[in-house]
């Protein structure tokens, strides 16, 4: 079940908030089933992010590689 907290400013403090429990395929062939749940995740990941756009960070060098001639993000 995906939860997290966000800043209500409106309030001035963090909400938590959880999204319905995400149902995992399962059919026995495995290379299959962790590609369709990764993207099940990402996608939830998605909307969370999409939802507040201005909290979201994220923590670690995520993307390895830049296009020639882009500048270094970490």
């Amino acid at each position: 079940m995906p939860g997290y907290a966000y800043w209500d400013g409106g309030i001035g403090k963090y909400r938590l908030r959880f999204e319905p429990a995400v149902e995992l395929v399962r059919t026995g062939d495995t290379e299959r089933d962790v590609f369709v749940n990764t993207q099940k995740f990402a996608k939830v990941l998605e909307g969370i992010i999409r939802k507040h756009p201005e909290q979201w960070i994220w923590v670690h060098a995520r993307w390895k590689t830049r296009p020639k001639g882009e500048a270094e993000l970490y």
